[in-house]
């Protein structure tokens, strides 16, 4: 019996055939480096479920900030007076860096107000003095710049300003120092900014009556976390 012969499969047909193959396989690639990130962010960023609890210390307050009940996470300032004008009133935290696993990140919002500052402080700074301005402190000043003081030298990067409607981030990466500030859910420029003490808090001064901040101390931010792990490690192979 004749049995017609079986028709050969082109070269351009057996392709196709192929990229469909390919079309329809799970991307192995892209799930091992999703993995692969998963471990970065678990290994510098605490989960959810383990993310310390902070808010503002009602006995570390300045009198003319008034703490609103009951979570102290929003602050008012109250300078009424004339005598007030020009000061500096700050609050710290009741956690501390060194109380978080690897990693501190808190955010601000400023419902209003254009002249304050948000940072990291220790219990050496005085309520009455602006955190940034004070030796071992640092902070993002609403004017648009980087605090540090140092002993020997003051730093004063220019960066975006901010004020009310924004919402600024601040943290720190314990293994490397590296200060971390953020803007709107963007992160800045802090390439060069470490800190070199461990006893530091949460902080923020605020200078004028009527204005008004809005803490968040996570664990859900307004700036994705997980980006923080890919952008230092993109970094580092850039380096490399």
């Amino acid at each position: 019996m004749y049995s017609s012969p079986i028709p050969s499969t082109s070269s351009s047909a057996a392709d196709s055939i192929d990229n469909n193959r390919k079309r329809n396989t799970p991307n192995k690639i892209d799930t091992q480096t999703n993995d692969h990130h998963s471990s970065i962010s678990d290994k510098f960023v605490p989960s959810p479920k383990f993310w310390p609890k902070n808010n503002w210390n009602y006995s570390d307050c300045h009198p003319k900030l008034h703490l609103i009940k009951p979570n102290c996470l929003k602050v008012l300032c109250l300078a009424k007076n004339q005598n007030d004008f020009g000061g500096s009133f700050s609050v710290r935290a009741k956690s501390m860096v060194s109380n978080y696993s690897g990693f501190l990140y808190f955010e601000v919002k400023i419902q209003q107000g254009r002249n304050l500052c948000v940072g990291l402080a220790t219990k050496l700074m005085p309520l009455d003095e602006c955190v940034g301005r004070c030796v071992g402190t640092y902070a993002y000043d609403s004017a648009g710049i980087f605090r540090t003081v140092g002993a020997a030298n003051t730093k004063a990067v220019k960066q975006p300003k901010f004020g009310a409607g924004d919402i600024i981030g601040c943290g720190v990466q314990l293994a490397t120092r590296q200060l971390i500030y953020t803007k709107n859910g963007e992160r800045l420029n802090t390439a060069n900014v470490f800190a070199r003490q461990n006893d530091l808090y949460p902080c923020v001064t605020l200078k004028d009556n009527g204005d008004m901040i809005e803490t968040n101390f996570g664990p859900n931010f307004k700036y994705n976390l997980l980006l923080l792990d890919l952008e230092d490690m993109n970094k580092e192979n850039y380096k490399n």
